[in-house]
């Protein structure tokens, strides 16, 4: 399938069923709509990364008691302080996986152990 269009993605995917293709970057804009188009072009403005998980929570992260969505927060704010910038308030109900997203594009955060 070819690339969607930002407006295709902001206003028909509404379904988990319909997200299940999706690639990070649409994922980005169905989750965050014009922010996350944003998200987006800060991250291609970013020298990307290459670490575990662990790594960028051991060294870059600050615990925020027990809220995962915030400890993540801070990493991205310290490493990359305009992606932060970007990234909306009202996160919505997919914020984590959004996060870890801008995570996998940006810092090349792998989720199963490996560099990305």
């Amino acid at each position: 399938m070819g690339r969607r269009s930002n407006e295709y993605l902001m206003n028909e995917v509404r379904t988990l069923d319909d997200m299940k293709d999706l690639t990070d970057e649409e994922f980005l804009i169905v989750a965050w709509g014009e922010s996350g188009i944003s998200v987006l072009e800060e991250i291609e403005k970013t020298d990307k990364l290459s670490m575990t998980l662990a790594e960028f929570l051991n060294e870059h992260c600050t615990a925020c008691g027990g809220n995962w969505g915030g400890m993540l927060l801070t990493g991205i704010k310290k490493l990359f302080p305009d992606i932060y910038e970007a990234i909306p308030d009202d996160m919505g109900i997919f914020s984590f996986r959004a996060l870890c997203t801008v995570l996998k594009l940006a810092a090349g955060v792998s989720f199963d152990g490996e560099n990305g």
